[in-house]
C-alpha cells in the first residue's frame, strides 16, 4: 500500500493502519545510522593498517552498499529486510565475522 495510502486512509479512521505500515521505518532510519558509523570504522581501520587492507575494503564497500541502499529503500517504502532486499548484508556480515574471528586468533596489526 505504502505511505500515500496510508496516510489517505487515515481519513478512514484507520490510524493503526498506519503504524503497522510505519513500524519498520524506525529500524531503517537506525540502519542508516549504523551503516554510516560502520563505514566511517572500516575505513580508520583501512588507514591504520590494522587488518588485512582486503578485509577492511570489504567491510567498507559493503557498509557503503548498506548506506545507500537502506536510504533508498526508505525513500521507496519498502521494508530493509523482505526478500531481495536482504542481500545487501552479506558483505557487511562476511566482514563482521570474519574480523572478529580475525581479532581474537591474530589481533591487530599494531607495530610496537
Amino acid at each position: 500500500m505504502g505511505i500515500l495510502g496510508t496516510l489517505v486512509s487515515l481519513s478512514n479512521g484507520a490510524p493503526a493502519e498506519l503504524l503497522l505500515e510505519l513500524r519498520w521505518m524506525g529500524t531503517n532510519i537506525g540502519t542508516v545510522f549504523f551503516a554510516a558509523g560502520s563505514t566511517i570504522y572500516c575505513y580508520l581501520l583501512w588507514k591504520a593498517r590494522l587488518i588485512p587492507v582486503p578485509l577492511s575494503l570489504l567491510g567498507l564497500i559493503g557498509s557503503l552498499i548498506v548506506l545507500v541502499g537502506v536510504t533508498v529503500q526508505t525513500a521507496l517504502s519498502q521494508p530493509t529486510y523482505a526478500g531481495v532486499s536482504a542481500v545487501i548484508w552479506i558483505p557487511v556480515a562476511a566482514f563482521e565475522i570474519i574480523t572478529g574471528f580475525w581479532l581474537l586468533i591474530k589481533g591487530a596489526g599494531i607495530d610496537t
